[in-house]
């Protein structure tokens, strides 16, 4: 199935998703026309980079409580207002509704066929645990390989009323039916990749006046606030949320904001019979637990003013998350069948649980990547005794080797292994932990520590040793990684270079593509070895010569416009260096310092060319055009004379950021102004102008000439171009 799979997928895997995550308490009152502000992620707090508020997500997961609109009308206006802003068409993926409790999530239209298992469930968490005006609803599915769930939830309300929230929360996470029926006895907390709880979750400030709270959201001491956050203290105690992450708050509590107004807030609510106090509180809160060794990146946390027309403020978030594949790579039919290559081996375990019970305790594992659950034998022995706690211990006889169904060691480091903790007699699990794979992989045990909890409360905790053997212990190095490979501004400068050379474009397409291939694979200097970057330096020579004719185009549509301009050409070019998420082991190209030929290339303008190597073991040769083989190389040293003539120089090679560059020039001092305005890459700045430089007020005109001048070298044309 798995090979399959493999052989009949025609599409690119998605290995990282852009998801938002929005909660709002409306207050029972229709949403105003602008809400853009909530859904770009621009407000208090964390925000998002006003440059990148134009790149839509990739998933919107939005909760709203107490809300006035109809389920139709409320997708509609957010499906408008994501058009409107981000020109982009998102649709919905499902809904799961509790009375006015509403839970949305939509995608883009090229993602939603790759989200699977969808589930929706509702708990009642009002008087008599039998009413929906609280409560919680919440969505499960799959992307890929990578499991979802959403649960959006409107508390308890009332300072006086936090161990009821507690158990709220509890209750909510016992009554919910999601997942999978194999993965019963384990909470919804431990069956998901990623598990995020958003809504109105009623924590109070509590044990400071409303004045003095009013006076520190003034000061933004945010964090001398969090000290009285019912929530935080809740959590720090292990009554609530176990294992669960929340961003740090860097923004102004949502509750309990005078309607119409921004920032004003009514701590009074006068009722018939007496005056109710609301302090200030962080009632719209997003938590999220997610799967040990998974790739998560919390990118804002905020909320927005700009919306008045509840006594709550909307709350948004926004994360990156890694996407694994839902089947193996490439692999060969017989390895998938050959199940002995990995085994997972456990080579003692002992646990120590919150419980007098005096009765023997079985391991449970459980794994996308076993084909049936793997169960241990009973402990023989326990440590030492303890009138709260139970101290049960395995051995490895006790504890079966597990083989893997799929032998493919990139598929087995994104699994993970689920370990439920039961009674011999019993059905219910006394706790559960899950332990990654990935880090497992070794050639002798290593130790493990994980905590076990129980429908999110800390009931235990989990030690031993095991690790993941593969076969004649060949262990190689792990290569995926969902971080974005850096790629330095030398290695793109290079890569316009060959473009931006029109004489070198022309010399070379006269040479023919077989002399340059044979002048590509000369043998390199047998002192240095033959590299990686030697490799994709050919490899790119080829792609800039095989196409002559969009090479003469490029010349043409230089010399017409004055300014070089990067077409499909350019792509082919900056295909071969471009970096895919996931693939660590991507080898950079090396730009030795730019060195002067004997004869050097003359270009239209009468400027000089450079010639520039990619490795120290190959380099691109001047080229004899009478007779059409390569010369021998001539260098020779840079002199005093070369800096008189090109007094900027050194700038063309040796800055790697905007700020090194601007140090170079000496105007450090306009530094902040560049990374404020957004530039803060030197493949950006091609295209700065007098202009731009008046607005981020560089208000010298000697200062604009110089960094003017600068950028035109820096990007192989005149100044007058820029």
């Amino acid at each position: 199935m798995q090979e399959m799979k493999f052989v009949h997928n025609v599409h690119q895997e998605v290995d990282r998703l852009s998801l938002y995550v929005g909660t709002w308490n409306m207050g029972n009152e229709p949403a105003p026309t602008d809400i853009h502000n909530w859904l770009l992620c621009q407000g208090c707090g964390k925000s998002r980079d006003k440059v990148l508020t134009v790149i839509p997500h990739d998933m919107y997961a939005i909760g709203t409580q107490e809300s006035a609109m109809t389920e139709k009308e409320w997708i509609a206006r957010l499906q408008r207002t994501l058009s409107d802003c981000l020109q982009t068409d998102f649709v919905p993926v499902t809904t799961s509704v509790l009375w006015d409790i509403r839970l949305v999530i939509l995608v883009k239209p090229e993602y939603k066929n790759k989200i699977t298992h969808i589930q929706q469930s509702t708990v009642k968490t009002g008087i008599a645990n039998a009413l929906g005006n609280k409560g919680a609803a919440a969505i499960s599915f799959s992307f890929n390989g990578t499991s979802f769930c959403f649960i959006n939830c409107h508390l308890t309300s009332g300072v006086e009323k936090n161990h009821r929230r507690n158990q709220n929360v509890i209750d909510i996470i016992k009554g919910l039916n999601l997942g999978t029926k194999a993965l019963n006895v384990f909470d919804i907390t431990n069956q998901f990749h990623h598990v995020f709880f958003l809504g109105d979750l009623n924590y109070r400030i509590d044990g400071m006046e409303p004045v003095s709270v009013i006076d520190k959201i003034r000061q933004e001491k945010y964090q001398t606030l969090l000290q009285y956050d019912q929530l935080t203290i809740s959590r720090d105690r292990n009554q609530c949320f176990v294992g669960f992450v929340e961003e740090e708050i860097t923004f102004p509590p949502t509750y309990r904001i005078a309607r119409g107004s921004e920032d004003k807030y009514e701590w009074q609510k006068f009722k018939k019979t007496c005056v109710k106090i609301n302090a200030p509180s962080w009632c719209d809160r997003v938590l999220h637990k997610s799967y040990p060794g998974t790739y998560i990146i919390n990118t804002s946390y905020g909320c927005v003013n700009t919306v008045m027309t509840s006594d709550h403020k909307p709350v948004f978030s926004s994360f990156d998350v890694g996407i694994i594949s839902q089947f193996a790579g490439t692999r060969s039919v017989s390895s998938l069948t050959d199940k002995s290559d990995v085994m997972i081996i456990f080579e003692n375990v002992k646990a120590e649980i919150k419980t007098s019970t005096k009765e023997q305790f079985k391991l449970e594992f459980y794994s996308s990547c076993l084909e049936a659950p793997v169960v241990s034998n009973c402990n023989w022995e326990f440590g030492d005794h303890c009138h709260s706690l139970s101290r049960p211990q395995w051995s490895a006889p006790q504890i079966p080797q597990m083989c893997p169904f799929v032998q493919d060691r990139d598929y087995l480091e994104d699994q993970h292994l689920l370990v439920a903790l039961k009674s011999d007699d019993g059905m219910e699990s006394y706790g559960e932990c899950v332990i990654p794979l990935k880090s497992k992989f070794s050639l002798k045990a290593q130790p493990f520590t994980y905590n076990l909890t129980h429908y999110s409360q800390e009931t235990g905790l989990l030690t031993g040793n095991m690790y993941v053997k593969s076969k004649d212990n060949k262990i190689k190095p792990n290569r995926r990684s969902f971080e974005l490979i850096y790629m330095d501004t030398d290695t793109l400068f290079f890569q316009r270079q060959l473009l931006q050379a029109p004489k070198l474009e022309e010399k070379t397409s006269s040479l023919g593509e077989s002399s340059l291939l044979q002048a590509d694979q000369r043998s390199p200097d047998p002192k240095q070895p033959n590299t990686c970057e030697s490799s994709s330096l050919s490899s790119l020579v080829s792609s800039s010569s095989s196409s002559s004719s969009s090479s003469s185009a490029s010349s043409s549509q230089l010399k017409a416009n004055g300014k070089p301009t990067l077409g499909k050409q350019s792509d082919q070019l900056l295909a071969v260096r471009k970096p895919r998420m996931g693939q660590s082991s991507l080898c950079p190209i090396n730009v030795l310092p730019v060195t002067r030929s004997a004869n050097p290339v003359q270009a239209p303008s009468g400027g000089n060319e450079y010639v520039y190597t990619g490795s120290h073991s190959q380099s691109i040769p001047d080229v004899d055009g009478s007779n059409g083989q390569p010369a021998p190389e001539k260098r020779f040293e840079k002199s005093s004379s070369d800096h008189k003539q090109n007094p900027a120089y050194d700038t063309l090679r040796k800055p790697s950021s905007i700020k090194e560059w601007l140090t170079d020039l000496g105007f450090e001092q306009y530094i902040p102004h560049f990374l404020e305005n957004g530039w803060d890459n030197l493949s950006f700045i091609q295209d700065l102008t007098d202009h731009h430089l008046r607005d981020i007020n560089v208000r010298v005109p000697e200062h604009r000439s110089k960094i003017l001048k600068s950028i035109a070298i820096l990007h192989g044309h005149s100044s007058s171009a820029v």
